[in-house]
């Protein structure tokens, strides 16, 4: 149903069109409104939203071209039918400038009415032709979005020119002259729960950055997500850094509040999109050094390399990195590991090939240290390709150095119960000797303090307290039995002083050995 809507100061004029339309197109149209003048046009059409609206040039107060301007500002896509007479031809030439689709001169014919109606409803239904398609394209293109935005990562990590011979990035992202910068988002503490939840909500996240800026979107790979954000601003470079933090700062504070975690953002330079990848290494050069929330390339690059550590102490950060990993526990390692990354990145975030080197020197003292403690049978330490993706081996290293340290702190916690039980049968034997914890620590072999430590870890008391507690037990018993004497007893037990034993025996018991035994 066609609604139309018809503007003419002569009400005979009105009626005659209304009965003409509405007689010959019966229930395909209907004139939902009339009006006398140009101001009555402009209310009612706000009211009726009619689809064709046939309008007199010459009307008293506000004309039929300004009343079509007015509506227009409205709706765009209705379609207008000037009425004119002939003396009014130049206003009518007027009109079909601004975009009206026909006119019609008065005295009216109804073949000639018809057959213009006839042509502005072919152009209403191209319309809604061509609106249905953009709406259906715009749904494929927003369901695709994704995924080409995907490939476009995926090609410039892979180090494939996406643009070159590829119209369909070119014409998706419309890259005729196209600058901007890459930003990476890394999420902390990244595990198999957080993976899940960041892949429900990926459609969340990307609706996030794309409300905040014109960006293509990856997806979580690993625990980051890369952001290329289009930057055609004539910003001067200080500037644009700002913005740049600041879209960051913005981001930062969205995505936590989405996934309820800790991240970090590493921002690159602006580039023209065929350079966008040198953008990419300086946000992962920055993700891999920053030690705050946000940081950008351009800042990073002003800490003064005389502060940074040289290759030589690199190394030997290396070797204490390994001798931690050995003897330390797990959040130590962590500790250790990250100021072990955020120094090598700092110093030689621009040379990759040696960041390789280093990491492939400390893949190969983790594997000595696999084999060294029999562990090869739980955990395998296999080699890469030096081309591999210093990102990937970052994360590989880590993964292998903190297993290897979970499985020797496994070792030495069985070691350490081993040794304690044999402690606790040594004294189990020995209660009656002046006991003394060197004494028992020289016969598992351990150290008195490393002794001591894990004999509370274990057992939660101190060696001194359980020696007393086991032998005021065995008095206990032995006074309940009243076999023996008071004195007896306390010899028995390991006491050389009777009244020593009964002082220790209140101590522990809250009454004396006569008011326990009666």
């Amino acid at each position: 149903m066609y609604k139309v809507m018809i503007v003419d100061d002569e009400q005979i004029v009105r009626e005659g069109i209304k009965f003409s339309l509405e007689n010959h197109y019966k229930d395909r149209l209907k004139v939902v409104c009339m009006a006398r003048n140009g101001r009555d046009a402009i209310s009612n059409f706000e009211d009726y939203h009619p689809d064709i609206v046939l309008m007199d040039i010459q009307m008293p107060g506000l004309n039929g071209i300004e009343s079509i301007r007015q509506i227009l500002e409205m709706n765009k896509s209705v379609k207008f039918v000037i009425i004119s007479a002939y003396e009014q031809f130049e206003y009518a030439k007027e009109a079909l400038k601004m975009g009206v689709s026909d006119y019609i001169t008065k005295p009216i014919e109804e073949q000639n009415l018809f057959s213009v109606i006839d042509s502005v409803i072919a152009e209403v239904n191209k319309d809604k032709r061509n609106k249905e398609l953009r709406v259906t394209l715009q749904e494929k293109l927003d369901n695709m979005g994704p995924a080409l935005e995907s490939g476009f990562i995926y090609s410039m990590l892979l180090d494939i020119d996406p643009l070159k011979g590829n119209k369909y990035f070119q014409e998706a992202f419309s890259f005729d002259d196209y600058e901007g910068y890459v930003m990476i988002v890394e999420l902390i503490d990244f595990d198999e729960v957080m993976l899940e939840k960041s892949h429900t909500m990926n459609q969340s996240i990307r609706n996030i950055i794309k409300y905040k800026c014109q960006a293509i979107v990856g997806p979580v790979m690993m625990n980051r997500l890369i952001i290329i954000v289009k930057d055609n601003s004539d910003w001067d470079i200080y500037k644009a850094r700002l913005k740049a933090i600041d879209l960051a700062d913005s981001i930062s504070r969205s995505i936590k509040t989405l996934l309820k975690c800790d991240l970090k953002i590493g921002i690159g330079s602006r580039y023209e999109i065929s350079d966008i990848r040198s953008s990419y290494f300086e946000a992962r050069r920055v993700i891999n050094q920053v030690d705050h929330e946000v940081g950008h390339i351009e800042d990073m690059m002003k800490v003064s390399k005389d502060k940074r550590l040289s290759l030589s102490q690199i190394k030997s950060d290396q070797l204490k990195l390994v001798e931690l990993v050995e003897e330390n526990a797990m959040d130590e390692v962590k500790k250790a590991i990250e100021g072990f990354y955020r120094n090598l990145f700092n110093a030689y975030g621009d040379q990759e090939n040696i960041i390789r080197q280093v990491l492939m020197e400390l893949m190969v003292l983790l594997n000595m240290m696999v084999h060294r403690n029999d562990l090869s049978d739980r955990v395998s330490v296999s080699y890469f390709d030096q081309n591999k993706d210093i990102i990937e081996m970052k994360h590989y290293v880590c993964d292998k150095a903190l297993k290897i340290n979970e499985l020797l702190n496994m070792e030495k916690v069985i070691k350490a119960s081993n040794d304690i039980l044999e402690a606790v049968a040594y004294i189990e034997s020995n209660y009656k000797e002046d006991i003394r914890l060197k004494d028992v620590a020289a016969y598992v072999n351990i150290s008195p303090h490393y002794f001591s430590k894990i004999f509370k870890d274990e057992l939660g008391i101190n060696f001194s307290d359980y020696i007393t507690n086991y032998r005021i037990n065995l008095a206990k018993v032995m006074l309940k039995e009243k076999k023996d004497s008071i004195k007896s007893i306390a010899y028995s037990v390991g006491y050389n002083d009777p009244n020593y034993f009964s002082r220790i025996f209140k101590k522990v018991v809250g009454v004396s050995p006569k008011e326990f035994q009666e």
